[in-house]
Formats: C-alpha cells, sequence, structure tokens
C-alpha cells in the first residue's frame, strides 16, 4: 500500500542567472549571466548591480563581510564592491587553470592555486593602496584538494613536494623547479593566514603522495590521505605538529579515498572511497566505528522508503511513501561516469545524507542518534544533481535536474515534493544546483540558466 504525500508551493518567478548564491548577510543575490553577474536584493529580486566581466563568468564568490564579489572567467579574475558598485580589482593570468580560489577570513585576501606552476597565490586586496601578490611555492599540485583553510581563518594547510629550495623563496623566473620530479615524500606545510609564514612543517610518515587534506570543524585537526591505496589516513595534530591517529581501510579491495567530510561536532569523520563505499571513524579513539553499508533492499519496516512518482505537462510529480517489504534499490552495474559519491552531515549533526555514484537516485539518511541507523531512503525519477541541509533545521533539499524541489524534514519525518506550478515555467527549468540563506528561510534553485526562489512556509521550518 502506498501513501501519497504531496504539498505544492509556488515559487517567484523565474529570472535569468544561473550558479545563484546569497551574501552571507543574506541582502544580496548574485548570478551569473554569461558575460555579467547581476546583483539582487534578495528580499525584492530587485537588481542592484550589472557587474560587465567582458569574459564568460566561471564562478563567482563572496567575501566574509559580503562586500565583495569575486568573478572568476577563464583567464581573469574581477572583484566587485557592492559598496561603490565598481570594480576595484583586477588580475589576469595568462597561463589560466586557476583552481581553488577562496578568501580568506580577513575578506581582502583571496587565495587560488596554479597546479601548472606548482604554487598557490595570495592576492592582498586593498582599495586605497590598490594590490599585491605573493606565492607560496613548490606545491603539489595533483592532490585535491592540495590546500585548505582552517575554519577559524587562522591557518591555511598547503600539500608540499619536499625539495631542496626554501619554500618561502620566490624562484626568478625561468628557474623554477618542477617539484614533479623528485622521488621525496610530500610534507604538510601549515601557514599563518595573518603573515604567510610558515610556522609548522609536518613529516607525514607512512604516506609518499598526499592526495587531499582537510580539517576539523574546530580548526585542531588536520587530516590528510594517500593517492596510494595502501597508505594509512593520517591525523595530525595542530597543536604539536604529530601524528596522532591513523586508520586504513580492512577492505583488501580498497580502491583509494575520494574525500572525507567531519561531522559538525568533529567527533567522527565519514571516509569516502572511490568504490563507493563509506566509513564512519570515531575520532576521538582514531578508530573505525563502523561501515555504512548501502544494500540493494530494504527490509526493516523503520526505515520510510520514499519513491518519485512520475508526473506529466499538466501534473506535478510528487512522492509516495512505499510500506511494502523489502523495497529494491536500483544499483548500477559500473561506476556513474558523471557522478561521484558524496555524503553530507545536517548543521547540528543528528543526521548524515549520503548519495552514491552506483546509485546516483538514491538518498541514503542515516541517525546519528540512532548509531547511524538508515532511518530514510528517498528513491528520485533522476540521478540527484544536488542536495544540501537547511543550515538551521533538519530539513534536506534535493534536485535530480527537474522542474521539483524535494524537502524532507527529519524531525517530523514528512517529504513534500515542491514544483514550479505553471506548465511554460516547468519546461524552461530543470534544477541542478541549490543555495541555502544563512537563516535557513529562503532558498534558491538554479539551472542552467535561470533561477527561482523560494521561501519555507512557518509549517516547513
Amino acid at each position: 500500500m502506498n501513501e501519497q504525500i504531496c504539498k505544492n508551493m509556488e515559487f517567484t518567478e523565474l529570472f535569468n542567472g544561473q550558479s545563484t548564491i546569497f551574501s552571507p548577510n543574506g541582502r544580496f543575490l548574485a548570478c551569473i549571466c554569461a558575460d555579467c553577474v547581476e546583483v539582487r536584493y534578495a528580499d525584492t529580486l530587485l537588481k542592484a548591480f550589472k557587474f560587465e566581466c567582458a569574459d564568460i563568468v566561471k564562478v563567482i564568490k563572496w567575501s566574509g563581510d559580503s562586500a565583495l564579489l569575486l568573478c572568476q572567467g577563464p583567464f581573469t579574475i574581477k572583484i566587485f564592491s557592492v559598496v561603490s558598485g565598481s570594480n576595484i580589482a583586477v588580475l589576469k593570468q595568462p597561463l589560466g587553470h586557476l583552481n581553488q580560489i577562496s578568501w580568506v577570513a580577513d575578506s581582502r585576501t583571496v587565495l587560488f592555486s596554479e597546479p601548472f606552476l606548482f604554487r598557490m597565490a595570495v592576492w592582498k586586496i586593498n582599495v586605497q593602496y590598490g594590490q599585491t601578490i605573493e606565492y607560496i611555492n613548490n606545491v603539489q599540485p595533483w592532490a585535491k584538494p592540495n590546500a585548505a583553510l582552517s575554519p577559524n581563518g587562522k591557518h591555511l594547510a598547503v600539500i608540499a613536494c619536499k625539495v631542496d629550495n626554501d619554500m618561502d623563496t620566490k624562484p626568478e623566473i625561468g628557474s623554477l623547479q618542477n617539484p614533479a620530479n623528485k622521488e621525496s615524500a610530500d610534507e604538510l606545510v601549515l601557514y599563518s593566514s595573518i603573515s604567510w609564514r610558515k610556522e609548522i612543517t609536518i613529516n607525514c610518515n607512512g604516506i609518499h603522495r598526499i592526495n587531499g587534506v582537510a580539517w576539523s570543524p574546530n580548526s585542531s585537526i588536520v587530516v590528510v590521505w594517500p593517492s596510494d591505496p595502501q597508505q594509512p589516513v593520517l591525523f595530525l595534530s595542530t597543536h604539536t605538529g604529530f601524528i596522532i591517529g591513523k586508520w586504513q581501510s580492512p577492505d583488501k579491495l580498497w580502491a583509494g579515498v575520494l574525500g572525507v567530510e567531519f561531522s559538525p561536532s568533529s567527533q567522527f569523520l565519514t571516509v569516502v572511497g572511490l568504490n563507493s563505499k563509506v566509513h564512519m571513524i570515531n575520532c576521538i579513539a582514531w578508530c573505525e566505528e563502523l561501515e555504512l553499508i548501502h544494500h540493494t533492499s530494504v527490509c526493516s519496516s523503520e526505515c520510510e522508503v520514499y519513491q518519485e512518482a512520475p508526473g506529466d505537462y499538466l501534473k506535478n510529480s510528487y512522492f509516495v511513501k512505499v510500506r511494502e517489504r523489502p523495497v529494491s534499490i536500483s544499483f548500477l552495474s559500473q561506476l556513474g561516469k558523471l557522478s561521484s559519491s558524496k555524503v553530507v552531515w545536517s548543521s547540528g549533526g543528528r543526521y548524515l545524507a549520503s548519495c552514491l555514484a552506483r546509485a546516483p537516485a538514491v538518498i541514503w539518511i542515516w541517525s546519528c542518534a540512532l548509531l547511524f541507523k538508515l532511518c530514510c531512503v528517498i528513491v528520485t525519477k533522476h540521478p540527484v544533481t544536488d542536495f544540501k541541509w537547511d543550515p538551521v533545521q533538519n530539513i534536506l533539499a534535493i534536485v535530480d535536474g527537474q522542474d521539483c524541489v524535494a524537502l524532507w524534514n527529519a524531525d517530523e519525518k514528512i517529504l513534500r515534493s515542491l514544483s514550479v506550478c505553471t506548465p511554460v515555467s516547468r519546461l524552461l527549468f530543470q534544477a541542478r544546483h541549490l543555495h541555502w540563506r544563512h537563516d535557513g528561510k529562503v532558498m534558491v534553485a538554479s539551472s542552467e540558466q535561470n533561477s527561482t526562489i523560494l521561501e519555507l512556509s512557518s509549517h516547513d521550518q
């Protein structure tokens, strides 16, 4: 027996722009419109500014104080001010290939990686005194990511190729050494995000090539993982500079680490493998808590299962609650080529949502309070393109490239399907990206050309 759960709420009218994001203070919306960026007031959607970039914009990012907007093109980075409404800084890079662009906590410094030159750039912007740029050299180029800012904004962790020349010394033009030719093991170097001087160098004994780095939310631990599946994941103390724990998969078919994700409390760490396996690490005992098993069927009646029912041109799609057991879950015979496995913690750390490359149209939700017991499975018609937790409430938003947004309220155990209500709008809009405002009351959904805003009702909140 199936129980239909359907609730439609109207979005705002579609407006032009993709990759739409709120400013950190929630006052503005910024969206990419080909070679320009439009900034709108979040409460009225009226246009506040239109910034011309003279090139196709790939990435936009707000500064922490919401005063500046970074716009990245293929070969140019421009910084615009929403205070003066003008362009205040430009950086041209003829080689292009700028990665991992991010703002530093002071909201006046930008970091980015130049993998072809084996370095990180520190771009300092001052409205009165102009701009300067410094470099951290011999940065390992193939790790993803090869550098990470601490959540408290005090340090930058960099994966460094261990070479003879000093990393703080900028080599002369034409004399850049290629660290890829060196056989020495990689190191982890912590830099001060104020002086940009090297503070701690950590030898990662047990790892030859580091493939990624991540911080714990409390900024006390750095985790690094290897490119070799046979080598361990290391946990490093930022206070002492020593290895305080390590983990290695017992699975003989372990293919290596795709990425890691800390719980908000820093108590647990999820390690996602390239083979779509997810392991839960206890960051107090430094041991594996369990493996999150994604079965091909759900047998327990305590786990709720929802499946998306097909709609048509005039009828919105909706989700049905499946009561029969067991329920079969469709897995791909091979790993998906266009998607990768991903896990996301809720803001309070009570729930964990996962989506695997081998089951791209399925979301698993696990309860931390119930010792990571599977509590809900959501099956969509199409592969999931994005899913994000409300930054305040235990509400998970899911899109699968169609016209509807699914909202799972974990506390109320209710799933709602929120669709664009007009047939014309439905043909123009296929949601691919989600972004919540910091207060969790408003959400923006974006397609490749358009965006729309949804304000949650008091019942949904």
